[in-house]
């Protein structure tokens, strides 16, 4: 009886926790097209960024410091959960969290590894933002306060052209400047 009595008890949690990730392809703008444009490959899905000649929307990829304000939909009410994007094989290739319409989370994947993770409050750069390597090393960290550069940065630049061992670059930035640079590169 108290097996009986667990599984009702914890089967409607599961059914709700299912329901909060859905596929990017049930995400929609204000005007009923889709928020993310996916070709199903291994790339993770483009978001859209706006208007541009009047009433055409388009999409990009998203990068470091983008602002991503556009307003997601789902059933024609703003959309909070998470919707996902899968390859042809089935695995994670990039994870959207959105509250009450606005992007606050992005995480693109590849073989598995976390290679993007950009953080936003309300579609706007807030915390900080990352991109690895495909071994999952930290390749490139910028902080953001409110869509400003704020806090710590970090990149790793590749001189393989010039015969050179990677530099490295970090230090701080405060209001949009930068106040602090360590580096050890031969620019």
């Amino acid at each position: 009886m108290k097996r009986t009595f667990l599984l009702i008890l914890f089967t409607p949690m599961m059914f709700l926790h299912a329901q909060d990730t859905i596929p990017v392809a049930d995400i929609f703008i204000a005007c009923g097209s889709k928020y993310f444009s996916d070709n199903e490959t291994a790339q993770p899905a483009m978001v859209v960024r706006g208007k541009f000649c009047g009433n055409m929307y388009y999409w990009t990829p998203p990068v470091m410091g983008d602002s991503l304000t556009q307003q997601a939909f789902r059933n024609d009410l703003p959309f909070t959960g998470r919707a996902v994007d899968f390859d042809l094989d089935g695995n994670t290739i990039g994870a959207y969290t959105f509250e009450n319409g606005y992007l606050q989370r992005l995480e693109e994947y590849s073989k598995g590894i976390k290679m993007v993770e950009l953080v936003f409050i309300n579609g706007i750069p807030h915390g900080a933002q990352t991109e690895n390597d495909y071994q999952g090393k930290l390749q490139r960290l910028l902080t953001f306060h409110h869509g400003m550069l704020e806090g710590p940065f970090y990149m790793v630049r590749y001189q393989v052209d010039q015969g050179l061992p990677d530099c490295v670059m970090e230090g701080t930035y405060h209001e949009g400047k930068e106040v602090n640079r360590k580096s050890t590169c031969s620019d």
